[in-house]
């Protein structure tokens, strides 16, 4: 696939960020290590653009098929 337009700075972009808030747990160690026992996400992603850092999405598929043409028109239009 090409590259799409950010609706927001109007940069080419071939792919999106994404983010998550999520609680890390784990152990602290006496040696100072940090050990990860499991990561939680809250299930709240978003997708960013990656040259303006924007949210554009927070909708999984939304995301897909921005990226794979199926509403480039649409977001074009906002």
């Amino acid at each position: 696939m090409g590259n799409k337009i950010c609706p927001k700075c109007k940069g080419k972009i071939s792919y999106l960020r994404w983010s998550e808030n999520a609680v890390r747990f784990g152990s602290f160690e006496k040696d100072g290590d940090y050990i990860t026992d499991s990561v939680e996400g809250n299930g709240g992603m978003e997708y960013l653009c990656p040259e303006c850092d924007e949210v554009l999405f927070t909708d999984e598929q939304e995301a897909n098929d921005f990226l794979h043409t199926k509403i480039e028109l649409a977001i074009n239009s906002l």
